[in-house]
């Protein structure tokens, strides 16, 4: 914006100073309104990726200065458009170790807490690295014997669009196939009432 403003001035100072022209009212009196006009929205644009980072880089300088580390320009902000941020003092973030406690789990429908252990393995994909599969897969009793008769015929990976992710899997005793989905309740919610 400052340099639009020098070239505007400078616009000024050859118009008016070295040509010597004049404004008057009317249609294509004043050419140097016109030159002005042309800088102005021409400079906009070009304008608008350093006004961005710099906007970006005071409002990461703000957050260090209240303990933040801000690792990405762009989560500055994403955290503009954010309503809540939810947070946990468990080390989940700080050392970036995640664990599920089975004592607080409440599984319904009929299924105890070892099956449903047992189902989120299943439905985890370790080779992704991701680390809620990861955790799934390890808070089973068993992590290598558990594809001991079941085989995975399908896996659907997590995108944002869709909110879930899937895991088509074959009880090889029985037979049976049967889906396992994690994500957004209200995604596999509308799921399974179709």
């Amino acid at each position: 914006l400052i340099t639009i403003g020098i070239w505007v001035v400078i616009e000024l100072g050859v118009q008016f100073g070295a040509y010597g022209h004049s404004c008057y009212t009317g249609e294509g009196r004043c050419p140097t309104v016109t030159n002005i006009l042309v800088i102005i929205v021409g400079g906009i644009p070009i304008a608008m990726p350093t006004v961005l980072s710099v906007t970006l880089a005071l409002g990461a300088y703000q957050l260090a200065k209240h303990g933040a580390i801000v690792a990405r320009m762009s989560a500055v902000e994403e955290m503009a458009g954010m309503d809540i941020l939810c947070s946990d003092k468990t080390g989940t973030l700080t050392l970036n170790k995640l664990s599920i406690d089975l004592s607080a789990s409440f599984p319904m429908g009929g299924t105890d807490v070892n099956t449903l252990v047992k189902y989120g393995a299943l439905s985890a994909d370790v080779g992704s690295e991701e680390a809620i599969d990861v955790v799934l897969h390890n808070t089973y009793p068993d992590p290598d014997g558990l594809w001991k008769g079941y085989r995975r015929l399908k896996f659907i990976p997590f995108n944002p669009n869709d909110k879930f992710t899937m895991a088509v899997i074959e009880d090889e005793r029985t037979g049976q196939v049967f889906r396992l989905m994690k994500g957004a309740p209200q995604v596999w919610g509308d799921i399974m009432l179709r």
